[in-house]
């Protein structure tokens, strides 16, 4: 009977120091709070350029433009507004890029680490690939807007979202296996 408490505790013991140590799940913490942090607010910039093109996709379409000079004036100034928007979004990636890479010199990096860079380098791309063509051809549009523009307007934003959506689903089931590993309790 003895043994079989013997073995117990053996198993237990061995069990319990399998997982990580407290200060393996300090530096996954500390490596989860940054990439969280990062990527939270170059979303937020995207987010704020998205709901301007939604926007704007919508507007583009109205019947009355041409007639309506105050509906028209504002939609110019709002397409005019979309250089700022993105240069907003490309300064942040940009800027998050330098915080990870001064991150990963200072202090010991982890795999989440990565997936941040990750899905930055997709951001990235999608403003240099997408979003720039975007604001180009909107400033092209005449009034009201033809097929073709529109079109070509909505590829491009579907094609831009749907790289983020599929960067951004990889980022968060990575995190969340991250999570896992480190007993960490997801906050995204």
């Amino acid at each position: 009977m003895k043994i079989f408490h013997l073995i117990f505790v053996f198993i237990l013991i061995a069990l319990w120091s399998c997982g990580p140590s407290s200060d393996e799940k300090k530096i996954a913490s500390e490596n989860y709070a940054e990439s969280i942090s990062v990527i939270k607010s170059v979303n937020s910039c995207d987010s704020a350029y998205v709901d301007l093109i939604q926007n704007l996709l919508q507007k583009i379409q109205e019947p009355d433009l041409n007639k309506n000079k105050q509906k028209h004036k504002l939609l110019t100034d709002s397409i005019n507004l979309l250089d700022s928007f993105y240069d907003s979004l490309y300064n942040k990636i940009n800027t998050s890029f330098s915080k990870i890479e001064k991150y990963k010199s200072e202090n010991q990096s982890m795999s989440i680490i990565l997936e941040a860079e990750t899905l930055l380098t997709k951001y990235n791309l999608v403003a240099e690939n997408n979003y720039k063509l975007i604001n180009e051809k909107m400033k092209e549009i005449s009034f009201p807007v033809k097929d073709i523009q529109y079109s070509e307007l909505l590829k491009l934003s579907y094609e831009a979202d749907s790289t983020l959506n599929s960067a951004i689903s990889i980022f968060n089931k990575n995190s969340n296996s991250f999570c896992k590993k480190y007993s960490l309790k997801d906050k995204n």
